[in-house]
């Protein structure tokens, strides 16, 4: 997390990578630690999306993490004090985003 942190001015496209496989590999896990990890990952990419202008790939990555992971509620709460858009709003979102970028959901 330090080297994303660390290229994230110079190089955000490079730390988006690497927050991105860090919450690949702490999504799976159902704890209380694990949901921490990925709400202080998610806190960081925030603004480089933001920075990026691109606002609609960030509500679609919660978005997503909304709908893969809905069936956990104490994570649905964390992610509602980070960014608190009901999912039907996301989810708008995210399909204008998608469709704006060319990229397909799995």
């Amino acid at each position: 997390m330090r080297v994303a942190a660390a290229v994230a001015e110079l190089h955000p496209e490079r730390s988006l990578a690497i927050y991105r496989q860090l919450l690949d590999d702490h999504l799976p896990h159902a704890s209380a630690s694990a949901y921490e990890s990925v709400t202080g990952y998610l806190r960081k990419m925030r603004p480089i999306f933001q920075g990026l202008h691109r606002n609609s790939e960030w509500d679609g990555l919660l978005a997503d993490i909304r709908l893969r992971y809905k069936n956990r509620p104490k994570f649905m709460e964390i992610l509602d004090k980070l960014d608190p858009k009901p999912i039907v709003e996301q989810t708008r979102s995210s399909a204008i985003g998608f469709a704006k970028t060319g990229l397909t959901r799995d």
